[in-house]
């Protein structure tokens, strides 16, 4: 359903009569915030996610993790997700080595992150290098320190070096912030930020852009072999600035989960499972020019 300006939003303990009656056959759902907190997994996540497969609608994990997808299945594993809880995982980071592949020729690549990122290069088809004079293109998936902050002065040499050779910046996450456990920690997104501040060129992969709602799109078809439309969809996410905004942006519907990403400025972070002030919501819609569909506190039956 279109959700305009203005328009109230619903609020509801669980999201069960939300998505009842064939409404949508499918979704797509966020996960950090969402379905675990980086150190465990929400029950009510759980639950949800087994019912609404119950239900015939097609489950699609969609991440901005800037990592190959099984690595992030490994993952979900070792925090107790249950496989089947989902049909399909589909990260930033499948989105960042599928568009690499497509260049002509493939760009030598200086990897700006941690070593758990280097999956996002495949099994060698594309080419890193650690100097920067040598690159084509810096491929950001995180912060490469244990120090999380962006004044750190090893970006300011790199970033005034790479913008001098007018070198590109690929961020493999959009995302600002994440919180891992009850920590708000720095994401690729406030690097790439920093660079196109200081002038450097930068392309996004992952939501809230369109190519990945797009391939979702097409991957919930194959799965369900039958055409699906955007409004057939539904995104489940606990970011404004991506996960909401990216819905709106492509004509699908969306909740959002106030006790993750948004918690302390929606005024919940003492009290996570209480629903906001519809004020305090209000306001954060029209400051990230997004809003869903429905309101829950935590994704829960």
């Amino acid at each position: 359903m279109h959700i305009r300006a203005g328009q109230p939003v619903q609020t509801a303990a669980g999201i069960e009569a939300f998505v009842s009656a064939g409404r949508y056959k499918a979704v797509l759902c966020d996960l950090w915030g969402v379905v675990h907190n980086g150190v465990s997994v929400h029950q009510g996540a759980i639950e949800s996610l087994r019912a609404m497969r119950a239900q015939g609608i097609t489950v699609i994990l969609l991440s901005n993790a800037p990592r190959a997808s099984v690595t992030v299945r490994e993952q979900l594993a070792g925090l107790g997700l249950p496989p089947g809880c989902y049909d399909d995982v589909v990260t930033s980071g499948d989105m960042v080595f599928r568009w690499l592949c497509e260049q002509s020729p493939r760009p030598r690549c200086y990897h700006l992150g941690q070593s758990w990122g280097l999956s996002l290069f495949g099994q060698g088809e594309i080419s890193l290098t650690d100097d920067i004079d040598a690159a084509d293109l810096i491929v950001c998936s995180a912060l490469p320190f244990e120090e999380e902050r962006i004044s750190h002065p090893f970006y300011d040499e790199l970033f005034t070096k790479a913008i001098a050779q007018k070198l590109p910046l690929l961020c493999a996450n959009p995302d600002l912030t994440v919180h891992k456990g009850e920590s708000e920690v720095y994401c690729a997104g406030a690097l790439a930020g920093k660079y196109h501040s200081l002038g450097g060129q930068v392309r996004y992969l992952g939501k809230p852009y369109p190519e990945v709602y797009q391939f979702c799109q097409d991957r919930i078809a194959d799965l369900r072999k039958e055409k699906v439309e955007a409004s057939d969809i539904l995104v489940i996410g606990d970011g404004l600035r991506t996960d909401i905004r990216g819905g709106n942006q492509a004509g699908i519907d969306s909740v959002l989960i106030t006790s993750g990403l948004h918690r302390d400025q929606l005024g919940v972070t003492d009290h996570p499972s209480v629903l906001p002030d519809p004020k305090r919501l209000e306001l954060a819609f029209n400051e990230m020019g997004a809003r869903p569909n429905l309101v829950l506190s935590y994704l829960s039956w």
